[in-house]
């Protein structure tokens, strides 16, 4: 028994493709099925509202994981300024009062400036963003054809022959689909809701779509 949309080998009873998310439909009781066709898999793809939802999800947790980055580096800052700050204003308060001021003064303009420190950490941060949205959607794409909010409803890319994309085509989709889908109002995103395989312009250009899964 295989899977009539990708090919793949079936157990029996089967009523989804494991690899592609095809719905086997059933033969019903009393009538045999003809011993030299397969049966026959309807492919579930995903429409416009659950994709975008899956999207919403993974807005999320790159933005709790990046603010999270964020606060540890920057409360990683603060503490070891405020130790420098501390020790910084005690030698200063030693020299003014050994009769040093000129010293003093200098002591406490060699102190960094935390705020500074914080501006710092966000131009990092926004410098490295765009890299590590990008590394999170290829890897998961490529890797598994799911992101965290893609398993959440159940979706699942895969390409023509019902693998998952693999990094290469992945990328293709991610960095160089999606920008072509950008480019006019982001009308290649919006094509999902009107076509009838449900791709984007991006799932056009790395042959690939989205399916139901569960």
């Amino acid at each position: 028994m295989f899977c009539g949309d990708c090919g793949n080998e079936l157990p029996e009873g089967a009523r989804f493709c494991g690899a592609c998310g095809a719905v086997v439909e059933p033969v019903a009781h009393g009538v045999a099925a003809p011993a030299a066709v397969s049966p026959i898999a309807v492919t579930r793809y995903a429409g416009f509202w659950r994709r975008m939802a899956a999207h919403l999800i993974d807005v999320a947790i790159l933005w709790v994981a990046l603010s999270l980055v964020s606060v540890v580096l920057a409360g990683a800052g603060y503490f070891y300024f405020y130790g420098f700050f501390v020790e910084a204003s005690r030698t200063a308060a030693t020299l003014l009062l050994s009769g040093y001021p000129l010293a003093m003064i200098r002591s406490l303009t060699s102190i960094p400036d935390a705020f500074s420190y914080g501006l710092w950490v966000g131009d990092v941060i926004e410098l490295v963003r765009p890299f590590v949205i990008l590394a999170y959607y290829v890897a998961f794409t490529g890797l598994r054809g799911q992101t965290p909010g893609k398993m959440a409803l159940g979706i699942k890319v895969v390409r023509d022959d019902g693998r998952a994309p693999g990094l290469a085509f992945a990328a293709l989709r991610e960095i160089v689909g999606k920008a072509v889908s950008s480019v006019v109002v982001l009308l290649g995103f919006l094509w999902v809701a009107w076509d009838r395989r449900k791709q984007g312009w991006h799932d056009k250009i790395a042959r690939t779509s989205v399916v139901i899964v569960r």
